[in-house]
């Protein structure tokens, strides 16, 4: 069966919540602890909604309200009370979602978002037209209302919005840019918002190194996002649409758009700021477990895996299939490093379970794991944050390329995303990363503990990468 079939075979209930503008703040903040998948209406009636339940929600009622929907225990036995200019909260309680679409996509809570807002859009189509954002706490709700009320413009904010998105090696590869643009802007606007489409850990960093100058909102919705995106809102700049850009490194892509092409070329120039927020956001007994592991002992740090465990269904998955370094490599690495006295430890969790002889990072804060990172002598890593990481602290990093490539993402869009200095990188040609063999990297390693990478303070470009500059190529 097709995806949008199944699509079709969800079961789900509208919901409008009529409501007076002075309860709307505490109403929101209510709803937001059941779902962040709702829109804001203002309308003098929404007579011409068809099969919506309609309910009259107020300070009084509304827990309970809100409790007996979210329940199935929802009896509607009272008709909505109207107020002047009254204002509504549509969503949806879903009530099934088909088994094979939960089996076959790990992203089926995209998929139903996306059907429900693609539904509610129909509802609306004709009646209303967009009408800003709401903004309640780390969330951001689209609002639209009546064409028949005489309103403002609403593509016109004194705010900036600034959209980001990609994994943490992102952040780190661009912090100072960042920085550097949010600083120069913070004058010209009441205030600036990121808004954040990547993953968890991106978002829980910038809200540290950022804390000061922006506040960071998040639409848990990615299709109301993209939406409000396409709308065309004054003020708005969305970094994500750049990723498509190509024959060029993502930190020169940004260094363009945000207008500093023609500025001192530094992408660390507030490293100090970062680090300085960032030691000041961990705990103290997680900042001396770090310093006892690893203080002046001169680890080299090991990351060969990139996924995760899903605990339901008692399986090791990975985001980028091909990136990440096979077992028997692995193994006689550790073997031949251990033997000839190198301190190896590993990064990151991984299926394998017949390595756990040998020193792992233990389980960390976001934040432990970079500072962590931070005390290593070397890291070796296969196109993943722990590089990135290392580049801003200048610490030598090794790279192994399989499914991904220094000219090329796992979308094939050429696009850079190697580490900026201080960087090796072993490449594989027919993009198997099992051709990297483990003699290399251990070679490659005393080349490093030796100092010969060349010019390792050099900031590398894509076409450093094209022109093959400290680049081991195997099959």
């Amino acid at each position: 069966m097709s995806l949008m079939k199944q699509c079709l075979r969800i079961k789900y209930q509208l919901y409008c919540l009529s409501i007076d503008k002075k309860d709307e703040h505490n109403i929101i903040n209510m709803l937001t602890e059941y779902t962040t998948n709702f829109i804001l209406l203002m309308a003098n009636n929404i007579d011409s909604f068809k099969d919506v339940v309609i309910c009259n929600c107020n300070m009084d009622n509304c827990s309970d309200l809100l409790t007996n929907i979210f329940n199935d225990n929802f009896i509607n036995n009272t008709e909505a009370e109207y107020y002047n200019n009254s204002r509504y909260i549509l969503f949806a309680k879903i009530k099934e979602v088909p088994h094979k679409l939960i089996d076959s996509e790990p992203e089926y809570e995209l998929i139903v978002n996306n059907y429900i807002f693609e539904n509610m859009k129909k509802l609306m189509a004709n009646n209303y037209k967009y009408h800003g954002l709401y903004i309640c706490g780390e969330y951001a709700f689209l609002k639209f209302i009546d064409k028949n009320i005489n309103t403002e413009a609403t593509n016109i904010s004194s705010d900036l919005f600034i959209i980001l998105s990609g994994g943490i090696g992102d952040l780190f590869i661009n912090y100072s840019l960042l920085y550097g643009f949010i600083k120069k802007k913070l004058h010209k606007y009441k205030k600036i918002y990121i808004i954040g489409t990547g993953s968890y850990k991106w978002d829980y960093i910038s809200k540290i190194v950022f804390k000061d100058e922006i506040t960071h909102i998040s639409f848990n919705n990615m299709y109301m996002l993209n939406y409000w995106h396409e709308i065309g809102i004054e003020n708005m700049i969305n970094m994500f649409r750049f990723y498509d850009r190509e024959n060029i490194h993502i930190y020169d892509m940004f260094r363009k758009e945000l207008e500093f092409i023609n500025e001192d070329n530094n992408p660390y120039k507030y490293n100090n700021i970062f680090n300085e927020r960032l030691k000041n956001s961990l705990p103290e007994n997680e900042l001396k477990l770090i310093d006892a592991l690893l203080g002046n002992k001169n680890f080299i740090g090991l990351h060969f895996f990139t996924g995760d465990y899903h605990d339901e269904k008692k399986e090791w998955r990975t985001t980028t299939p091909g990136r990440n370094w096979n077992q028997e490599n692995i193994e006689l690495f550790l073997k031949k490093a251990h033997e000839n006295n190198l301190n190896i430890i590993i990064l990151s969790p991984h299926p394998h379970n017949n390595l756990n002889k040998y020193k792992h990072l233990p389980k960390l804060s976001i934040s432990g794991y970079i500072y962590a990172v931070s005390k290593l002598k070397i890291v070796i890593d296969i196109d993943s944050s722990a590089g990135h990481i290392a580049s801003f602290y200048n610490i030598p990093t090794i790279t192994l390329w399989g499914a991904t490539t220094p000219l090329s993402t796992h979308f094939k869009h050429k696009l850079g995303f190697r580490v900026l200095r201080n960087n090796i990188s072993i490449v594989s040609r027919s993009e198997n990363i099992e051709n990297i063999d483990h003699e290399t990297v251990y070679n490659t390693i005393l080349h490093v503990l030796c100092n010969e990478i060349r010019n390792s303070e050099k900031i590398m470009t894509y076409e450093d990468s094209v022109d093959g500059f400290n680049i081991v190529y195997v099959n």
